[in-house]
């Protein structure tokens, strides 16, 4: 028996509905889920390639195999962790609106009442990121958050005065106290919609790698601000359509998912950048660690390696040991590059992956890591060691409100300026620059 799209009659079985649809059609669901994580992770491996300047090594290392099915379940589970998080802020976000109970013909200029007012949230939630960020501040907790509630409380009592007559749940003549209770449910229950929104926010901060600029941070807190708006897109064109049947709704919710997806990844070419170098290495298709690397000298001959940048050491039967970081690694190909590429920022490294050299899988044998002391004369650990602790960065700000969220424990994340100076994001690396080419 085939599901009724009709509205149903009893408004109990709303909720079950979704859930009834997806037990019936579970086969062409699970088919589409499956195709787009292959999708996602093909995608995935071709941006990644193009980001890094190699376009070469995306077919040559494109094989069936045990790799391509770990980098489809491996994006599967990015893509149901991103979309499960969405998900959540959106439910709580539809459960505000199904308690409100607005009429069907005046659903739309409700729903754009409170995604405004919660959008507003959201936006003081990102600026209270940038201010901890580029300001003095010692701790990243919780408390800053709740700034997020002066847009609220200064729309609430407006949100109810626009509206009065058309909630349900809200009598025509509300007396001041109820009025006031009404005010802070609806003001607790957005800021709850908020807060739920810097986990899919969270996601895409620890995913983004970008240049050591205020430009980059901007940038970092911009995808989190569309991340956060995003998640309230199912329960926002859900309620726009009241008036609609309920397959049309739901087809209408699909669409606003795999749209926003469609969004993150491919009609942002900064962010699908950004996010393919930070999945890479999430993943493990690249190995920022400096490590020994043993060569077969049959294919590669060590005379055609500079000994300064690459450390080369020889071995015996014919082999040969290299300082490298893996850019990319996947199937039969395996991209290493001089140690020193790890220095430059991820959007700038394209301008100098020529350096780096296309092994085969089995002609290559990773060894240890090496010690980063080892690698820097005397001078540079002089240097090195003088460089403070880098402050609070806009993902370590939106992981403390994530985690004190969750688990209502006080984040502290100790801030240390020399001389005054209020360094911006991954200070260190950028001073470590600075000690490289001055010695």
């Amino acid at each position: 028996m085939r599901t009724d799209f009709k509205r149903p009659k009893d408004k109990a079985k709303d909720i079950y509905w979704a859930l009834d649809f997806a037990k019936e059609h579970y086969g062409w669901i699970t088919a589409l889920c499956a195709f787009l994580a292959s999708f996602a992770g093909v995608a995935s491996l071709s941006s990644y390639s193009l980001y890094i300047g190699r376009p070469d090594v995306f077919l040559r290392s494109l094989e069936f195999g045990p790799s391509l099915a770990i980098l489809f379940v491996a994006c599967f589970l990015l893509f149901v962790g991103l979309v499960g998080s969405m998900l959540v802020t959106s439910y709580v976000f539809a459960s505000t609106i199904s308690f409100l109970k607005p009429e069907v013909e005046q659903a739309k200029t409700v729903v754009r009442w409170l995604f405004g007012m919660t959008a507003a949230a959201m936006a003081v939630l990102i600026l209270v990121v940038l201010a901890g960020t580029l300001l003095d501040y010692s701790t990243a907790h919780l408390g800053w958050a709740f700034l997020s509630l002066i847009p609220l409380v200064g729309t609430a009592w407006k949100f109810f005065e626009a509206n009065v007559g058309k909630l349900g749940c809200f009598p025509v003549a509300p007396g001041p106290l109820r009025k006031i209770l009404a005010c802070v449910a609806l003001v607790a229950a957005l800021e709850l919609i908020a807060l739920l929104g810097v986990f899919p926010a969270s996601v895409v901060a620890k995913s983004f790698v970008g240049p050591d600029t205020i430009l980059g941070l901007s940038q970092a807190l911009m995808f989190s601000f569309i991340t956060m708006l995003g998640s309230l897109f199912p329960a926002v064109v859900f309620h726009m359509n009241m008036a609609e049947n309920r397959l049309i709704r739901f087809r209408l919710v699909l669409a606003s998912v795999f749209g926003f997806i469609g969004v993150l990844t491919i009609t942002a070419p900064a962010m699908f950048g950004f996010v393919s170098v930070g999945g890479a290495h999430t993943i493990g298709l690249s190995d920022l660690e400096q490590r020994h690397y043993l060569v077969s000298s049959d294919k590669y001959p060590i005379g055609r390696f500079d000994k300064a940048r690459w450390n080369t050491v020889e071995d015996q039967e014919k082999k040969f040991i290299i300082d490298a970081i893996s850019l990319y690694s996947f199937g039969s190909v395996e991209l290493l590059c001089p140690v020193n590429l790890r220095l430059v920022n991820a959007p700038q490294r394209r301008d100098y992956t020529h350096r780096c050299v296309r092994f085969t899988r089995s002609a290559v044998t990773a060894l240890d890591a090496v010690d980063g002391d080892d690698s820097l004369s005397q001078g540079q650990k002089a240097c090195v060691a003088s460089i403070p602790f880098y402050p609070v960065s806009a993902a370590a700000w939106l992981n403390a409100i994530v985690s004190e969220f969750a688990h209502r424990t006080r984040i502290v994340i100790p801030l240390r300026l020399n001389d005054g100076q209020k360094y911006l994001l991954n200070v260190r690396k950028s001073l470590f620059r600075r000690c490289n080419a001055g010695n």
